[in-house]
């Protein structure tokens, strides 16, 4: 049976910061404000403030649950035409230097272990990447996990303060996790989720809500609204409703954070900690979805 952590740095999921770690403001190392100039290659070499968000199982501790971390990224090469990138990134205390193998972008860790990066979702002007290892078992110092960050050129909050149009986002999610039952113990390892999302923005207002639907595998279907919340600079920090049928009890812990991205918040990326809890009523038996997701939603669907 598993134990639980949930969410270890959950305030610092709170206090995501910067255009390289999907937040409202610029800390030294991220990339630049959009200019609708600038190319990737430009920032090579340059270390980028990043959080991961990741859900994990530890074989040797028997826990499993959602990790929030501050990590330093570093591109080290980019195909302009392609898009493809290869970069050097922290994770679990030491650097992985991720670069081009079969099936993607590779790296082998301090520990013998083989990694994979991959582009998760992406725009003109932001991407959000994963990264995964896997043991499917065994004892300490085996684990598995899959995990989220985000990158990219950010709107000036100047700009995003001088708008007045209502717009549409619309686009996807995709994110890894693990479904618990009501006792911590896992039934479901590497669940693979997937769906929509529609943010709903009036830039007047300065506030912004929306709806997510999607599935994800051994949990099922997951639905509701994004809770209205205000923009903040250039990004955005909020919660989620879930619908929930009858004779169920349904909680929700899950937090939702992005960033809007190019010279004009042509798009919008960031990340999800999704931490929903579905319950029988009657009986209290059910399951628990721990997992991180990567979104990039563009505004290209006409005004509200």
């Amino acid at each position: 049976m598993y134990g639980t952590y949930g969410f270890v740095g959950f305030a610092a999921l709170c206090l995501l910061t910067g255009c390289g770690s999907g937040g409202t403001s610029v800390p030294a190392g991220s990339l630049p404000l959009a200019t609708g100039d600038q190319v990737l290659a430009d920032a090579l070499g340059k270390p980028l403030a990043v959080k991961l968000v990741r859900f994990e199982t530890d074989y040797g501790t028997g826990r499993s649950g959602l990790v929030v971390t501050d990590e330093v990224l570093t591109l080290t090469s980019v195909d302009e035409a392609s898009g493809d990138v290869t970069f050097r990134i922290t994770v679990r205390g030491q650097t992985l230097n991720f670069v081009t193998g079969a099936g993607g972008v590779v790296a082998t860790d301090s520990a013998g272990k083989d990694w994979t990066g991959y582009e998760n979702s992406g725009g003109d002007y932001s991407a959000t990447v994963g990264l995964y290892h896997y043991d499917f078992g065994g004892g300490a110092g085996d684990f598995d996990t899959e995990g989220f960050f985000v990158f990219g050129f950010a709107t000036d909050p100047a700009t995003i303060a001088a708008k007045t149009e209502a717009l549409r986002y619309s686009g996807s999610f995709d994110g890894y996790g693990g479904v618990l039952d009501e006792t911590g113990a896992i039934q479901e390892e590497e669940s693979y989720g997937t769906g929509s999302i529609e943010l709903f923005v009036d830039f007047d207002g300065m506030l912004l809500d929306g709806s997510l639907s999607g599935n994800y595998d051994g949990y099922g279907s997951i639905s509701g609204s994004i809770d209205e919340t205000s923009i903040a600079g250039n990004g955005f920090q909020t919660t989620f409703t879930p619908d929930c049928d009858f004779g169920r009890t349904c909680t929700s812990n899950t937090v939702i954070r992005g960033t809007f991205y190019g010279p004009d918040a042509e798009e919008t990326s960031g990340l999800i900690a999704f931490d929903e809890t579905v319950l029988d009523t009657a009986t209290g038996t059910g399951d628990r979805l721990l997992s991180g997701a990567g979104f990039t939603l563009t505004g290209d669907a006409g005004p509200l």
